[in-house]
């Protein structure tokens, strides 16, 4: 059964990775514009981990991933966007993944969970975060807050026999929840949800 599973996961993924980069493709080359420039820097390589205890000059909100990503990319891409759409679609598919996994383990069928995890790639509103320069911290915040809520589920959910897998499970369910936190601010959104997954759990 696990195999099974595993197997299936795999080829949900390749699916929705071959899938994501056909419809997104148009958008790859998209330059930097507007306020895109509050995340170029003079001398990337320098600086890239520089923003997550410094404030960044340009922009009101504290987002060090984002940062750091598009600073990491610029040392060694210098402006080509390109790099920057890859990641942004790459994370946006394993967002999309995440809604098949979960809703096979919540012993959904395979065509409900293809449906949720095909919608969340194609959806119109995350057309703009896909395709921006400055919006991975969008993904980031989505993907890992959604990882976090997900990972203490099954941390709640675990029996008491394995408390220690539970344990992990509660360390890095509160470690991508940081992390989400550390992509955008509207993350704290979390918060509550996790709240209200504490209170699911108990039923």
């Amino acid at each position: 059964m696990a195999k099974r599973f595993f197997a299936e996961n795999i080829i949900a993924l390749i699916i929705l990775l071959i899938a994501g980069f056909a419809l997104y493709a148009v958008g790859m080359a998209i330059p930097y514009f507007t306020d895109d420039f509050q995340y170029v820097f003079v001398r990337p390589g320098e600086q890239i981990f520089r923003f997550f205890w410094e404030r960044n000059p340009h922009h009101l909100f504290y987002r060090p991933t984002l940062t750091a990503v598009l600073l990491a990319i610029q040392a060694v891409y210098g402006l080509n966007t390109i790099p920057v759409h890859v990641v942004n679609v790459l994370f946006h598919v394993f967002c999309s993944w995440l809604v098949f996994v979960v809703m096979r383990r919540l012993a959904l069928s395979r065509l409900a969970a293809s449906f949720g995890a095909g919608y969340m790639l194609i959806a119109q509103v995350n057309g703009l975060a896909v395709l921006n320069n400055d919006t991975l911290s969008q993904i980031f915040g989505t993907l890992f807050g959604y990882v976090a809520i997900w990972l203490l589920y099954r941390a709640l959910t675990t029996s008491s026999e394995s408390r220690l897998h539970s344990y992990k499970l509660y360390v890095l369910s509160w470690s991508s929840f940081l992390f989400s936190l550390c992509s955008k601010e509207t993350s704290v959104c979390f918060l509550p949800l996790c709240g209200l997954t504490v209170l699911i759990a108990q039923f």
